[in-house]
């Protein structure tokens, strides 16, 4: 109509301004341009039985049967009248008229999302409902954009389907990760929008919970060593140390009874070794005198240490109780006793064999600030270059099972590597890269369903009390113990264990203890 009224405006002053015998002048005000991908409004002008022809501001739309609904019609005058208002989303220029402009109705969704959707930016938080669940995600309308979920970010938690996470209708907080927006086609099924969203990005990362944990622990002990000259034996090492404290030659004899000649045969050889210069000590023998003192106090230290060298990091080392100093988790958790008649827990004789390798300045930190004080640590840290002094580690003892505390993430992350997590909610993915056990002790046990049948092999890790399926063999080394001992298996629900395929699990008997090396991991 409008179209119209601007057609017979325009007539009138081309009309007036000939009779007045002045030139014709163009309407001031100039239609709104047309571009693919806009919306606008208009009147049915014509209907026929496979198209329909659209009057808007100023041009005509040609609308094909294909375009005018989502249901199946046999004629145009299924679902349009002439003069009936419709609003269409411009496809593109008609390829056969001059003027005209395709058109779609189907297509109005799509523009309309496209606009809500550029009104968008990444890693922008905004609220939305939940309209759909799908089995791989959620769909929102947050304020007219429709945004997608996947599966993955709808908890930090890993869920098996969306409805264990969400609920139809709630609101919830999201944050845009992915806008996609192609250019508009005149097929534009070909090229739709669509917006990924997060809702595990609008909430913190898990703070990881401290479970118990068994290790098999080795017992050892700091060895020293000054390294001397070969001619510089017991009896001219302590000579040389009355002479570093600053003693003479007389007074030395008196404390040593050695005959003088011996003395003096001893002060020419130091002589020759640079260890003595005119009858007084040199620096070098100074050295290494502490050298050998330090050395004396360290080999007489009766303090062991225990090394678990598979447990996590920060835990490794402890006192000869089994203390961990200064322990990540808070202090004050009671530590449990490892059942005697479970297996012997984890360990890793070649984590071990590289600890006991272990000499100088590679020797850990945590292991000197254990055994050492801090004289003695200053000390070890001045001759730490010296050729003259040389320290290292000893086995003290035989294993001990220790019990502390380990993060449960530290567990998920292992047993994600190789396992699928079994049950409704089941325990927080860390992803790669984050720190994870290379060894530790399962349970297998066999699932059955309601009619009896076994069903999958299932195993249980005990500490973090989590049902896993193992989904790669080749990404782990299993070796079955020998212990029938089985601690409390957790009750199942009414609702069971749900397994993969749909399969519930009633029941679960469990067979035998397995060691699991998850292989990668350090």
């Amino acid at each position: 109509m409008l179209g119209q009224l601007f057609r017979v405006l325009t007539d009138l002053v081309f009309t007036d301004s000939g009779a007045s015998g002045q030139s014709p002048t163009p309407p001031v005000a100039s239609l709104p341009p047309v571009k693919a991908g806009d919306i606008f409004s208009g009147t049915v002008q014509y209907v026929g039985p496979a198209f329909a022809k659209i009057q808007s501001d100023g041009f005509v739309a040609f609308l094909h049967l294909g375009e005018m609904s989502f249901n199946r019609i046999s004629a145009a005058s299924d679902v349009l009248q002439s003069g009936q208002q419709v609003r269409f989303a411009v496809l593109g220029p008609s390829q056969k008229v001059n003027g005209e402009w395709t058109a779609s109705l189907n297509a109005v969704g799509e523009a309309e999302r496209r606009l809500a959707l550029a009104r968008l930016a990444r890693n922008q938080k905004l609220h939305g409902e939940v309209i759909e669940i799908l089995e791989n995600g959620v769909r929102l309308d947050a304020g007219g954009a429709e945004l997608f979920v996947p599966l993955a970010e709808l908890s930090w938690e890993s869920v098996s389907h969306p409805a264990y996470a969400v609920r139809l209708g709630q609101k919830v907080e999201v944050m845009v990760t992915r806008i996609t927006i192609p250019p508009w086609q005149e097929k534009w099924r070909q090229s739709r929008c669509g917006a990924v969203a997060s809702m595990r990005g609008c909430t913190p990362r898990p703070l990881p919970a401290f479970v118990p944990m068994a290790f098999s622990a080795v017992q050892f002990r700091l060895q020293a060593q000054s390294r001397r000259p070969p001619q510089l034996d017991p009896v001219l090492l302590h000579v040389l140390a009355e002479l570093v404290d600053q003693r003479s030659i007389e007074a030395i004899q008196q404390r040593t009874l050695l005959p003088a000649p011996a003395l003096h045969a001893m002060l020419a050889l130091m002589t020759a070794e640079g260890l003595v210069n005119a009858g007084v000590p040199t620096p070098k023998a100074q050295r290494l005198v502490e050298a050998e003192r330090l050395a004396q106090d360290i080999n007489a230290i009766a303090f062991r240490g225990l090394a678990c060298n598979v447990a996590e990091h920060g835990i490794q080392i402890m006192d000869q109780n089994g203390k961990v100093p200064d322990p990540p988790y808070p202090d004050g958790y009671p530590i449990p006793e490892y059942p005697a008649a479970w297996p012997q827990p984890s360990f890793h004789r070649q984590a071990d064999d590289r600890f006991f390798r272990l000499s100088g300045s590679a020797i850990p930190e945590a292991v000197i600030a254990l055994l050492l004080d801090n004289r003695q640590r200053a000390l070890v840290d001045t001759l730490q270059g010296d050729p003259r002094f040389h320290i290292s580690l000893r086995e003290a003892g035989p294993r001990r099972s220790v019990t502390t505390y380990v993060s449960d993430q530290w567990i998920y992350g292992a047993l994600w590597t190789a396992f699928e997590a079994l049950g409704v909610r089941k325990p927080y993915n860390p992803g790669p890269g984050t720190p994870r056990a290379s060894h530790l002790l399962l349970i297998a046990m066999d699932a059955f369903t309601d009619d009896g049948q076994p069903a999958e092999r299932v195993f249980y890790e005990p500490y973090s009390v989590t049902f896993w399926r193992l989904r790669d063999a080749g990404l782990v080394r299993m070796r079955e113990q020998s212990s029938t001992a089985f601690p409390a298996l957790p009750t199942l629900t009414d609702d069971g264990l749900p397994l993969p395929g749909g399969t519930i699990a009633r029941r679960l008997a469990m067979r035998a203890w397995h060691s699991v090396h998850i292989r990668g991991q350090s």
